[in-house]
């Protein structure tokens, strides 16, 4: 579980952004607890990006490796 607030990129992207909550999807007859990130680059129109949690992963800053080579440069304004 993510906590509101914390940096997650989304592992198919590369997106960054932070968490604004949850959601949820139905596929058939199953539930899957989705995400909602704020992106931190306003590349699309929308104001979040919502996928299946397991789609996103924590970021570490402070450990490059930890970043998806996907992201190309990051850079953050508090």
């Amino acid at each position: 579980m993510f906590k509101v607030g914390v940096l997650v990129q989304h592992k198919i992207t590369g997106t960054v952004g932070r968490v604004l909550g949850y959601g949820s999807q139905v596929s058939g007859h199953i539930y899957f607890m989705t995400l909602k990130v704020k992106p931190l680059k306003r590349n699309n129109l929308s104001a979040y990006i919502e996928d299946k949690t397991n789609k996103w992963s924590l970021l570490h800053l402070d450990d490059p490796q930890s970043i998806n080579p996907r992201t190309k440069h990051l850079s953050l304004v508090a």
